[in-house]
């Protein structure tokens, strides 16, 4: 490259010291050339400086100036020179960094890892799928065995304590007693993503296929409305409810009557 052959007959050496030395040098030159002349007017004729001694000193300012003006010249081929070293070697750097990138084999290669990564989301996937599958065959059956909807206190005795488990953003799972599997291949990519990212926490969040459902607790009070719902409240009973109930609004249930419900033997709407 013509550049970096230019660079072969540049003196390296010349830095931007060696301009101010030679432009102090020039400064004494011509301080003392100004002060023979500054003598030869001035002094008594017999301590004047010589002509010859004048011209000589003119001469050695002279030089001086133009010693200046070539240490500069030198100093910007230097500095020129000396940066395009320094950036041919960052490309070296460029192309050294690059062939390791391509070649390489070992296992932190960013290729390998790459790569790694994608089997790693293509197993996950995989993972996820056999598991919708066998969640699928489990409601299926259920369906067929005519699983009931969950009560509020969880799956049904009569149904075996399995219940189907509906979701609007994903196909439905089940339940038994408090164990509750779901379908997860729809997150798969998601948690893929979060995983690559370095979030392996929020990744399992994301595709949990098995989830233990807290007990139910009972609360202090059930009522049921004037629509046939059923509401229920604990703590202090607050005004509103008390003011309902006095109406007629809210009826309140027996304790039988919420064993019923948490049963789900006696269901919203169910009056009997």
């Amino acid at each position: 490259m013509q550049q970096l052959d230019d660079v072969k007959g540049v003196d390296l050496s010349v830095t931007a010291e060696d301009v101010r030395q030679a432009e102090r040098e020039a400064t004494e030159a011509r301080e003392l050339l100004t002060e023979l002349e500054r003598q030869a007017v001035e002094a008594p004729a017999a301590e004047r400086p010589e002509a010859a001694e004048i011209t000589e000193r003119r001469a050695l300012a002279e030089f001086a100036a133009r010693r200046v003006k070539f240490t500069r010249q030198r100093a910007r081929e230097a500095r020129a020179a000396r940066r395009l070293l320094d950036l041919a070697e960052v490309g070296g750097s460029i192309d050294a960094l690059a062939a390791e990138a391509v070649t390489r084999e070992s296992g932190d290669s960013i290729t390998q890892a790459i790569r790694k990564i994608a089997q790693s989301a293509s197993v996950l996937r995989e993972l996820c799928a056999q598991h919708d599958r066998a969640v699928e065959g489990i409601v299926r059956r259920a369906l067929e065995l005519g699983a009931e909807e969950s009560s509020p206190s969880g799956p049904r005795a009569t149904s075996a304590h399995v219940a189907l488990v509906r979701s609007i953003r994903q196909p439905p799972g089940a339940q038994h007693g408090r164990t509750r599997v779901m379908p997860v291949g729809k997150r798969a990519a998601e948690a893929a993503a979060l995983a690559a990212a370095g979030d392996p926490d929020k990744a399992l969040a994301l595709v949990g296929a098995v989830h233990q459902q807290p007990p139910v607790t009972r609360a202090d009070r059930y009522f049921r409305s004037i629509s046939g719902a059923i509401v229920a409240e604990s703590g202090p009973q607050s005004p509103g409810f008390t003011e309902q109930e006095r109406d007629g609004r809210l009826v309140r249930l027996t304790d039988d009557e919420v064993d019923r419900y948490l049963e789900g033997v006696l269901d919203d709407g169910d009056n009997s």
